[in-house]
């Protein structure tokens, strides 16, 4: 069997892959939210006409 990974490697791997987590809902959230904005000018625009 492999030897088990010390405790701070661990820690390590949970922090990182929590602050890629973050990171990557921010940049989604982001695209979702200029999406969404784009989306409700454009109609804005259609309904004006």
């Amino acid at each position: 069997m492999a030897k088990r990974s010390p405790w701070w490697r661990r820690l390590w791997a949970i922090a990182a892959s929590g602050a890629l987590a973050v990171w990557v809902g921010a940049v989604v959230a982001t695209i979702v939210g200029f999406g969404v904005a784009w989306l409700v000018i454009t109609l804005t625009d259609l309904l004006k006409q």
